[in-house]
Formats: structure tokens, sequence, C-alpha cells
């Protein structure tokens, strides 16, 4: 995974990543900084929140090539059988989120999947 860095790969192996980042793995959205915005707190302007933009997912392959890419990570490092039977599993959950797609905003789908990971 040569356009994921170390840090992120850890973070999805020992489930601690954040799928507010979900985006970060998109290799076509690496060179591509996330827009970040100013919010007033209190009397000082603050960075706002690195949580996920809406705005990365312009469309289903844009959802669907870095949670590909997320799966693709965990099942190269679980051990013997145990990850073909994830990757079943990976492959039916992208199945239902394509099977809502036909009845759901992309908007909804993302906001499923990050309440989903949670």
């Amino acid at each position: 995974f040569p356009h994921i860095e170390d840090a992120t790969i850890s973070s999805i192996i020992n489930h601690t990543f954040d799928p507010h980042h979900l985006w970060k793995l998109d290799p076509r959205l690496k060179n591509n900084p996330q827009k970040r915005t100013l919010q007033l707190v209190g009397s000082s302007l603050e960075l706002a929140s690195d949580e996920l933009s809406l705005k990365q997912f312009k469309d289903l392959p844009y959802l669907f090539i870095p949670l590909t890419i997320y799966f693709e990570v965990l099942v190269f490092y679980v051990p013997g059988q145990a990850g073909a039977k994830l990757a079943m599993l990976f492959m039916r959950y992208l199945a239902i989120l394509h099977e809502y797609s036909a009845d759901y905003t992309l908007a909804a789908l993302v906001r499923y999947h990050i309440d989903f990971a949670y």
C-alpha cells in the first residue's frame, strides 16, 4: 500500500482509524489537500474539525474506492482462512451499500457508514 502512510495502516489494523478520514485512502485525492475552514470559538478563531467533508465524495466510487482500500488493508493483515471470510463479509457490506444507493443519497450512505463504523 505505497500511497498509505505507515501510521494510517497501523490505525486501520488496530481498529483506531477514524472513519471521518476515509477519503484520505483514495489515491485520487492524496495530493488534493482538504480545504480547512476557520470557526469562531468564543473570542478566537480556530481551524474547524478535520472530520470528513462530504464534498470529497462526489459520487459512489468516491466512497467505494477508499472503503475497498480500507478493507484490503484489513484483509491483508488477517492470518489464514479468517482473511477469506472477512473479505466475503466486506463484499456483502459493499453490496448492501450499493443496494441502498438506489434509494438514498450519497451523503446518507456516507453517514450510514460512519455510524456503522462507530
